[in-house]
């Protein structure tokens, strides 16, 4: 019998299987695969927990491998972000609303680099993520990709797209890397 999710063969038949069992090996392809797929931070939430509990249960020698692995872990991710942001210009924008004024801030990422760092502060308005877009890139070059954390207008993708002669991507994430990058753009 093969599993479904892969044409490895089973643990009976051998070589890659050699003193570890089926379930073993299963929880070890779906740990590379969410990696592969960039779930990390899922998975070391899920191994933090298995640290407390290997350490309550006194087993301190397992919870330093995982230690070990949520490191790991930490150094791909921060590696998987440098490479990815050396392949996009593109501009971060999150805000805060507060007593009826809105903080936004700006971050301006070319070829990978934290380029510029830009604050603002204004009135509250309705559509006023709309109305910053366009005022601001009327006069600013429109990067590849804008990360923003609410939806707009489609109007507003179609201007940008004309103004710049280019694709432009409005992305809004709500899971993944590009949300841990609009919820770091608040913590800074």
């Amino acid at each position: 019998m093969k599993d479904k999710t892969h044409n490895f063969p089973e643990y009976s038949q051998g070589a890659p299987l050699k003193g570890i069992s089926v379930l073993d090996y299963n929880e070890k392809i779906r740990f590379v695969k969410g990696v592969l797929n960039g779930k990390t931070r899922e998975i070391q939430d899920s191994l933090k927990e298995e640290m407390k509990n290997e350490s309550k249960k006194e087993n301190f020698e397992r919870a330093i491998e995982i230690r070990n692995q949520i490191n790991s872990l930490e150094y791909l991710k921060e590696r998987q972000n440098m490479q990815r942001l050396k392949e996009y210009n593109e501009d971060i924008i999150n805000y805060l609303i507060k007593d009826n004024k809105i903080y936004l801030l700006l971050f301006k990422i070319y070829k990978g680099t934290l380029e510029n760092k830009e604050e603002y502060e204004f009135a509250y308005e309705p559509d006023f993520l709309e109305e910053f877009l366009l005022q601001y890139y009327s006069e600013n070059p429109i990067p590849k990709e804008i990360i923003i954390p609410s939806k707009v207008d489609d109007s507003i993708k179609i201007y940008l797209e004309k103004k710049a002669k280019k694709r432009v991507t409005i992305a809004v994430p709500e899971k993944g890397e590009k949300k841990q990058l609009l919820e770091l753009v608040l913590k800074i």
